[in-house]
């Protein structure tokens, strides 16, 4: 039995993700969710805007194995990490508090 990769528990993580916002009447009428124009914003679902957020989740994934660094950290933080991250970029909280800020301007 081989223990669990980064890409295991990222690929656990995303679908994870994937029922909550789908299924979670809460997640659904957030501010964030409710007032995004892409809609819901998902990993693993077959469309294409899905499929470029997996792979740009991934490639991170990728680009971090190549520093030993990494290894000091559990594989799990690093997924919840670079979901933040990802998530963030798509939903730019701070944009609701204040229309004027944009944090990936």
């Amino acid at each position: 039995m081989n223990p669990p990769t980064l890409s295991t528990w990222a690929n656990y993580y995303m679908c994870q993700w994937d029922l909550y916002v789908e299924h979670t009447d809460f997640a659904k009428n957030h501010p964030l969710v409710r007032d995004n124009e892409e809609g819901l914003i998902q990993y693993k679902q077959p469309n294409e805007k899905s499929y470029a957020r997996f792979r740009e989740m991934m490639q991170l994934i990728d680009c971090v194995i190549l520093d030993v660094q990494t290894l000091q950290y559990k594989p799990r933080t690093l997924i919840a990490s670079f979901m933040y991250m990802t998530l963030g970029k798509y939903f730019n909280p701070l944009h609701v508090l204040d229309p004027r800020i944009d944090v990936f301007e």
